[in-house]
């Protein structure tokens, strides 16, 4: 048989048999047996990229929360509207005279004794 009865040159010069061909016009025209496609190389290395972005600030996030106190205050707590609400502080002395903290609030009853 001759090669040439069974397979025709593409656009791009490739040669594709008769029957491939028909597949890929049943496929054309029935979208709901379309077979989902494999990204290329290119969508593959942006998803990657946006990944890394990604762990680069999970990363940093969490390692300014622990080198600035002010970083792990406005991460981690909201500012009340009244100090009766408020669970942390944060502290900030002097300048020289010691290190910001975010420090719980314990609040006590009084107890008067009769006298």
């Amino acid at each position: 048989m001759d090669r040439a009865a069974h397979s025709v040159r593409s656009a791009q010069g490739r040669v594709i048999s008769r029957r491939a061909q028909a597949d890929a016009r049943s496929w054309q025209e029935s979208p709901s047996l379309h077979i989902a496609r494999r990204p290329c190389r290119h969508e593959c290395t942006i998803s990657f990229y946006i990944m890394g972005a990604c762990a680069l600030l999970h990363v940093l996030t969490f390692l300014f929360t622990h080198w600035s106190t002010r970083v792990a205050a406005l991460v981690s707590c909201s500012k009340p509207r009244t100090l009766s609400k408020a669970d942390k502080v944060l502290v900030v002395p002097d300048k020289f005279n010691g290190n910001m903290e975010i420090v719980s609030i314990e609040r006590r009853t009084l107890v008067r004794l009769a006298s």
